[in-house]
């Protein structure tokens, strides 16, 4: 990784579940919501003590999900096992360490991403990443602060892979 705010090529650094900042993360488990699908690298949030995927970008984020875990009835059925009810699943979720995330242009309320920049939860909708599921650099707080950005790169020409350090265990985070 080179620290110009760039990842270089062929760096031995992974992003996403092969390292989300490695042994040093804290990883928790929180049982999944009734009825509830929660993908690999999906933003997490509880609803009433329960794990779903967060969906706007005023929602409280509580880290990244390790693992998907698939609560729904209709996996239920399908494999036999239990399934569907509060708490039948769990997910383990990065809440303090780095990750990497989607890194988007938010309508209006977009500044570069710049080392050490804070990173809020996006609402921004694009074909790789639903609301509430990339993160984005704001002029100001409209969103939910995650971390800050520690490198980033562009994957693909409409996408950027932005590394997080992200303290959602505190979640009183003195960003500024």
């Amino acid at each position: 990784m080179a620290l110009n705010g760039t990842i270089t090529a062929g760096s031995p650094d992974t992003y996403g579940l092969q390292c989300p900042g490695s042994r040093h993360n804290i990883v928790l488990t929180f049982p999944v919501a009734a009825n509830t699908s929660i993908a690999a690298n999906d933003l997490v949030k509880l609803t009433a003590s329960y794990a779903t995927k967060c969906a706007a970008k005023t929602d409280l984020v509580i880290g990244m999900a390790v693992q998907a875990a698939d609560n729904t009835t209709a996996t239920a059925t399908a494999t036999g096992q239990g399934a569907g009810a509060a708490g039948d699943k769990w997910v383990s979720v990065v809440v303090k360490g780095i990750i990497e995330q989607d890194a988007v242009t938010d309508t209006g309320n977009n500044t570069a991403l710049v080392l050490g920049t804070l990173l809020y939860v996006s609402d921004a909708v694009t074909s790789y990443c639903a609301a509430g599921q990339a993160v984005a650099a704001y002029l100001n707080t409209n969103g939910t602060v995650i971390g800050k950005c520690l490198d980033f790169k562009a994957a693909t020409a409409a996408t950027t892979r932005v590394r997080v350090l992200i303290d959602l265990l505190d979640n009183v985070i003195s960003w500024s």
